[in-house]
């Protein structure tokens, strides 16, 4: 007792609910002053509607046991004088009604005269009812019958009005009938008041009743789905159930709104749905309380009561209304004794200090909330709501009770929340050092990984001519592969931890089916090759796209490559799509070789399999799992035994092609600044030969972009515009190819590896044969930069490479990276150039000087003549200083005709010398000392060596989109070998002219000479040099000039 007295809160709680039951019993059993009936009448003649308000009919009744009668029956009645029942009460007892049975009862009241108009508010008559006044049915529920056949039960509330006649006299019948209840009668007393009064009090009781069925169905629904969200927390369960019970009782009790709204349900229906949620609260509300606080030895006592509860609300769930109503009042009065034996316990655990797992605030919380459900019943059952503020009591006390509730169960999450936060501050930290842990492992394992790519890929390419070298270089094939594969699991783990912690994010968009499984194909290429394993295609072109992450679907069928190719020899690898309605279903398949499949590696959870156990696979497929997942698609995997070949089936969302603009196809766009235009020049613009040349340093260049109609393409062709370079866009093979055998040869390709066509690999494979990595860089767009997808960018033919998504500044680095790098590679070739032009001119003065020291002495004006003119070719060499000057095809001609004038002197009539030019070609710009040197080689290795001597064919004709230069001799030829040593290097035993020649003309054409020689017959040199635009666009007008 001191300890209730000491602590505050007790004595605050304590004094609230005395003043809870003080109120109820002033506003709900205070006496109203109003007079009773005796001997079946009431007089209320003093009574003022208007000022004292309405008042119960209770008293005594006249009473007519087993008896049915209307007021036509009773307004002439003779006989024996009616029995008297006081009401409210039941029948059955001293009246000698049994329970089962029917009766009439009437009263009569005098009251003043009024205009206004009266009324009677029934509540409870078990079971069915007639009211009638002066003669008028004003009210029924049920059909009160002589005999249960006839009989309907009803007992809803209801409110019948009438007039006040003259005299004030008011004869009230009202014709019962039970045969459902153990006890029958009018049970609850018959208000009479002024009309508008009763209804406004009813229909604010309704309002009521509809606001509590509301807020705790609203809540009740919040609780049940916090219950499903929040890992089945059963707290959220018990309340949830609870509100909806309760929430449901009020919808069936008071005023039965449910039974007004829904009159055809039938009765056992209602009424058992009515009880059943009244008595399913409280095994509710107190297994949370088992479970929540220690409760001692009150433990006991109070899940037996539960049990009780609850066994009765089975009963009512199985058993006929009529018979589970037996009990029901007992169990009804014990209701409010249960919920204060809960209430004491409750205090008994906070005096003792036995909070439980949730503190003290939260059961200084749960005891008010449980004494406002026993004064509830409390006040329900003594009172029965008769007065409106007693009414407005009750329904205060189960919204204070929500509140408390819901407050207790804000309080423990807002600590569950505080402490999360603490919680995840600690986690963040250990994340990040988790991340930093597992970026450096990952930095720790790549590096030995790729020195162990990079040492085996050396020895696999030294020369194995012995038994021990291909055994070993066996070796450091299964190390290569091994370091591959583990690069690629340690890239898979990252990816992985990023998947469970939801952290990875794919950007779903068309993705060029066909393109990914052609880079993969290029990709395992080399592994396929050694292991002997055919890679095969079969994509159905209406399932070439899918809606998809680029790079995440390249890991995908990377990953499953690898599983199928994994642990066999020989036999083949398939990747086939279909149509299967929105999707699109991919197919991965091995076909067993030579050597059985082994089984594969275990450590899989989560997929939908058909024949593959969960712990049939590793990290790659888990990966790939997870990814196929979130890219909204499915991933089945399946024949995981040994000596069985994989099958994989990939189903992912569809996606419509691209829509493919006018004239995509026939012809490339370049933009150049934000302008766009057709590719081949117009007559008025010449080419721009410094761009041609490559650009000095903050210049921009020209820059091929080729890849498919994606966004990234539009985005990266923009970007370069406003950085200044010229860009041209192709967006296939056929077009890169036609863009980059142009004249107007771009500075740099940045190539998509999904290029459709060949694809983006074949296509860098197929320019550097021609193109050497300094005269055109290639910059590869890759979906991935695994070390088996770099080392394919490399092999075919790749500078460099940027990773997607791309980044504007790397982008922006990596190019003007290459075009310095190419600008200072072609510094130092021009230097070179001049170097080896330097060597060409002693080569060819060497031997006029001898030919004219030899006229001197036989025909010395013969020889003057030819001084004459070897000092006019001087003028003219030594005239051209720097190593990028050129000179025009008519002064390279009068060199060739200086030097054939010089050369005839020697050889007389056995050299003929034909010259066939067109005329528009002679003011042409070219490289200096470039035809002359050949018909130089034709004159002396041709020509000369011949004891009948020979002619030399120059001829100068214009070719599509460039100048073709042919020499040809009659001369003695040169064998097959020769023939090859002098393609090869030049002929560097003769000297340094042709080979000098043939590395100008491919630096400045990209394009080789031609050869072609027979011995005894001769030797054709084929050169090809840019053509100027003008003369390029007179050729197509008017054809070709000989």
């Amino acid at each position: 007792m001191r300890a209730w007295i000491a602590d505050r809160y007790l004595v605050v709680v304590s004094l609230c609910a005395a003043l809870a039951i003080a109120l109820m019993f002033i506003l709900g059993g205070g006496g109203t002053g109003a007079p009773t009936a005796r001997g079946g009448d009431l007089d209320l003649t003093g009574w003022d509607f208007a000022r004292q308000g309405v008042l119960p009919l209770n008293g005594e009744w006249e009473f007519y046991p087993n008896q049915l009668l209307g007021p036509e029956d009773l307004a002439g009645r003779s006989g024996p004088a009616p029995a008297h029942l006081r009401v409210p009460s039941v029948w059955n007892g001293d009246s000698g009604m049994r329970a089962h049975g029917y009766g009439t009862y009437r009263l009569r009241v005098k009251v003043r005269p009024t205009d206004e108009l009266l009324a009677i508010q029934k509540k409870i008559i078990r079971f069915s009812d007639r009211i009638y006044v002066n003669g008028r049915l004003i009210g029924q529920s049920g059909l009160p019958a002589a005999s249960r056949a006839e009989y309907e039960p009803g007992n809803a509330p209801h409110l019948g009005s009438f007039p006040v006649p003259a005299d004030g006299t008011l004869d009230i019948v009202v014709q019962v009938a039970n045969y459902e209840y153990k006890s029958g009668g009018i049970v609850s007393p018959l208000t009479l008041g002024l009309s508008n009064e009763l209804a406004t009090v009813r229909q604010a009781q309704i309002s009521l009743e509809w606001t509590g069925v509301i807020v705790l169905l609203i809540f009740s629904v919040l609780f049940l789905v916090l219950y499903g969200l929040f890992n089945r927390n059963s707290t959220f369960l018990f309340f949830g159930l609870f509100f909806f019970f309760f929430g449901i009782a009020i919808w069936f009790n008071g005023e039965r709104t449910f039974m007004q709204m829904f009159p055809d349900v039938p009765f056992e229906l209602a009424w058992k749905i009515k009880d059943f949620t009244i008595f399913a609260t409280f095994p509710l509300l107190a297994v949370y309380t088992l479970r929540s606080f220690e409760l001692g030895a009150g433990r006991g006592i109070m899940a037996g009561l539960s049990v009780a509860y609850a066994a009765y609300c089975a009963a009512i769930a199985v058993l006929p209304y009529r018979v589970y109503t037996q009990l029901l009042e007992t169990f009804m009065y014990s209701f409010p004794a249960a919920f204060g034996l809960l209430l004491f316990l409750l205090v008994r655990l906070y005096v003792q200090g036995r909070y439980g797992p949730y503190g003290k605030t939260e059961i200084q919380m749960f005891i008010p909330a449980i004494a406002c459900l026993a004064l509830f019943q409390i006040n329900l059952f003594l009172f029965q709501g008769f007065r409106p503020a007693s009414t407005g009591l009750t329904y205060f006390l189960v919204l204070l009770f929500v509140v408390l509730v819901i407050a207790q169960l804000a309080y423990r999450y807002y600590r569950t929340y505080t402490s999360m936060v603490a919680l995840t501050k600690r986690l963040q930290i250990e994340d990040q050092k988790k991340d930093e842990f597992l970026l450096r492992t990952s930095h720790e394992l790549n590096t030995p990984l790729h020195g162990i790519i990079g040492l085996s890929q050396a020895a696999l390419e030294e020369p194995a001519p012995t038994a021990a070298g291909r055994r070993a270089r066996e070796k450091a094939l299964t190390i290569r592969n091994i370091a591959y594969r583990m690069a690629n699991m340690v890239n898979d783990l990252i990816d992985l931890a990023k998947l469970r912690e939801g952290r990875l994010v794919v950007r779903l968009e068309r993705v060029d089916l066909e393109a990914c499984v052609r880079t993969a194909f290029e990709v395992y290429g080399f592994q396929a090759k050694e292991q002997g394993i055919a890679l095969m295609s079969g994509i159905d072109p209406a399932a070439r796209y899918v809606r998809a992450d680029e790079s995440r679907l390249m890991q995908v069928l990377s990953n499953l490559l690898d599983q199928c190719m994994r642990g066999s020899e020989g036999g083949s690898v398939t990747i086939a799509a279909r149509i299967d309605g929105e999707n699109v279903k991919v197919e991965i398949r091995g076909e067993e070789g030579d050597r059985p499949y082994g089984r594969l590696q275990k450590g899989v959870s989560g997929v939908r399999e058909e024949s593959m156990r969960e712990e049939d696979a590793d990290v790659g497929l888990m990966t790939a799992i997870e990814l196929v997942r979130l890219m909204d698609g499915e991933l089945v995997a399946s024949a995981f035994d040994p000596g069985v070949a994989p099958r994989f089936l990939v189903s992912i969302p569809t996606e419509l092609p691209p829509a493919i603009p006018p004239g995509i196809g026939d012809a490339r766009g370049e933009t150049a600044a934000g302008s766009e235009a057709g590719w081949e020049p117009g007559p008025e613009e010449e080419p721009d030969e410094e761009l041609r040349e490559g650009l000095a340093g903050g210049e921009a260049g020209c820059v091929l972009v080729a890849g498919d109609l994606s966004s990234h393409l539009e985005w990266l062709t923009e970007l370069l515009a406003m950085e200044g370079y010229r860009v041209v866009t192709a967006h296939s093979d056929t077009e890169v190819w036609r863009v980059v055998d142009s004249p107007r040869r771009p500075d740099l390709a940045l190539l998509d590896v999904m290029l459709p066509g060949s694809g983006g690999f074949e296509t860098g494979r197929r320019i550097r044969e021609v193109h050497t990595p300094m005269e055109l860089p290639i910059l590869f767009l890759m979906s991935r930069s695994t070390p088996a997808d770099v080392s394919a960018a490399i092999a075919a033919g790749g500078n460099d490479f940027v990773s997607k998504p791309l980044d504007a500044g790397e982008i922006r680095v990596r190019i003007r990276t290459l075009l310095t790098m190419k600008r200072l590679a072609k510094e130092a070739a021009a230097s070179e150039m001049a170097f080896l032009q330097s060597q060409i001119k002693p080569h060819f003065l060497y031997n006029a000087l001898g030919t004219i020291m030899s006229l001197c002495y036989t025909d010395g004006p013969r020889a003057g003549e030819l001084l004459a003119v070897f000092s006019r070719y001087l003028r003219m060499i030594f005239h051209q200083n720097g190593p990028d000057e050129t000179v025009t095809l008519r002064k390279e001609m009068e060199l060739v005709r200086a030097y054939a004038d010089i050369e005839k002197e020697r050889f007389g009539k056995r050299l003929t010398l034909e010259i066939e030019a067109d005329e528009r070609l002679l003011d042409t710009p070219i490289p200096p000392l470039t035809v002359q040197p050949l018909v130089e080689n034709a004159i002396r290795h041709g020509v000369a060596p011949k004891v009948e001597g020979g002619t030399v064919r120059l001829r100068l004709a214009l070719h599509p989109g460039q100048i073709r230069i042919t020499v040809e001799d009659d001369g003695v030829g040169m064998a097959a070998e020769r023939l090859q040593a002098v393609q090869r290097d030049g002929g560097t035993g003769e000297g340094v002219g042709l080979a000098n020649i043939m590395r100008r003309v491919r630096h400045r054409t990209g394009r080789l000479p031609e050869l072609a020689s027979v011995p005894g017959q001769g030797t054709k040199v084929t050169i090809w040099l840019p053509i100027p635009a003008k003369i390029g666009t007179d050729d197509r007008q008017g054809g070709e000039k000989r």
